[in-house]
């Protein structure tokens, strides 16, 4: 059955998982790690651990219009929704935590679900973006993962 726009009460389906690395070799590069169903996606978390010895800025962003290649979204037009620190080791190292990537003390404004949790939907020409801020020194890598369901 095909999505209808406000017709019928619409649920994500089966919760999925992607993962990007950023490494040196990205440089400043906006990447992407799914593209959303083509009705749309449900973003519930968004998780990066660090095994750079440097504490690195990342941008998360949505995008819309641009189109995703081998990891890399090129064209359409960015809209930054927040920027956060990942710390030197972070998730990598006992006591030095991986980080919330969607914190909604960073990303004001995002919608909380009945459990008290941050989420961001995404439309189906939608992308969720994320850049190092500076680039990762050689030979390390931020890793983030999202949790994530189409509709």
């Amino acid at each position: 059955m095909a999505f209808t726009q406000n017709t019928l009460a619409t649920l994500p389906k089966q919760p999925q998982v992607a993962s990007i690395q950023i490494v040196n070799a990205d440089a400043q590069a906006q990447k992407a790690a799914f593209t959303p169903g083509a009705s749309g996606s449900k973003i519930v978390a968004v998780l990066a651990a660090s095994s750079d010895s440097v504490n690195r800025d990342i941008q998360t962003s949505r995008n819309s219009g641009g189109a995703l290649a081998s990891g890399t979204v090129t064209g359409g037009t960015f809209y930054p929704l927040g920027t956060k620190t990942v710390a030197a080791n972070a998730g990598f190292a006992a006591g030095t935590n991986a980080v919330n990537l969607l914190d909604p003390t960073n990303m004001l404004g995002l919608p909380i679900d009945n459990d008290g949790n941050p989420y961001l939907f995404l439309g189906a020409a939608d992308f969720l973006t994320f850049e190092a801020l500076t680039s990762v020194t050689a030979a390390k890598a931020v890793s983030i993962t999202i949790i994530f369901a189409d509709f």
